[in-house]
């Protein structure tokens, strides 16, 4: 009697220990969602993801970033180590009864910059309605695929990676801001190739709602020196040099804009 109370008692203690935690392995869940993402399986990666990632990433956007992404990079290698498990843990505000953290290793070739490079972060797997699922963390699926879209773009400004396209660099930056019409770098981004094309009322105009979003000065002085080439591109130097002074007067050493004046006097 006594080793049968023993038995129950291994069996209630064991079950204890484990908690609720779900059946299968959070390592090869996590190593499945990498393994989806490198042979082009979009869908089955974002299959593993847990629900409150998809609330923050639609699959529609899911797939769009990984298919803009697939012109940018590519994932050579990745390497899945489990650093720790929890029970209980909060995660960005939210609740889980299990979580499994994992250090993440990304093998990458930046087809911008034609090299290999290795990115490393953290990420979760989660007990997710007695499953386990990966959870991205906080994020917000539109501005990734903005911001996806906008180093595309970058490709094709400047020949890194892409033959030099300035027209097809301008429609994929209006491609980004249908994503995200508050991410400022975009408007920068395509008023400087739309002064480019020759586009100066339409890179003025960009360039007027870039000066509006952006907070940090340095940024918004390289902004009013693209103003002002506009501005003496079309004739108008008393605007070009309003330009150039507001742009000196928020960055002293834009020596860009200390130049372009030189040319106005």
């Amino acid at each position: 009697m006594k080793k049968v109370l023993i038995s129950i008692f291994i069996v209630i203690f064991t079950f204890m220990l484990v908690g609720c935690a779900p059946k299968g392995d959070p390592s090869q869940v996590m190593k499945d969602y990498y393994q989806n993402i490198k042979d082009g399986n979009i869908e089955g990666a974002y299959d593993k993801l847990s629900e409150a990632s998809k609330k923050n990433f639609s699959k529609e956007d899911f797939i769009k970033w990984q298919s803009v992404s697939k012109e940018t990079s590519q994932l050579k290698d990745f390497k899945v180590e489990k650093s720790n498990e929890y029970k209980d843990k909060e995660l960005d505000g939210l609740k889980f009864k299990n979580v499994v953290e994992f250090n993440i290793t990304e093998k990458i070739q930046d087809f911008a910059e034609n090299k290999e490079e290795a990115v490393n972060y953290k990420r979760n797997v989660v007990n997710d309605n007695d499953a386990w699922k990966v959870y991205r963390g906080k994020e917000n699926g539109k501005e990734i695929v903005a911001k996806e879209l906008n180093h595309l773009a970058y490709m094709y400004s400047e020949g890194k990676g892409k033959s030099k396209d300035l027209n097809q660099a301008a429609m994929v930056l209006n491609e980004s801001l249908k994503y995200n019409k508050e991410f400022a770098a975009t408007y920068y981004s395509l008023g400087f190739v739309y002064s480019d094309l020759g586009r100066y009322d339409e890179s003025i105009s960009v360039l007027n709602t870039f000066l509006s979003k952006e907070k940090d000065n340095i940024e918004k002085s390289d902004g009013y020196n693209i103003l002002g080439n506009n501005y003496v591109r079309k004739n108008d130097l008393a605007k070009a040099k309003e330009s150039y002074n507001k742009a000196l007067e928020l960055n002293p050493n834009n020596q860009y804009a200390k130049t372009n004046l030189q040319y106005t006097e």
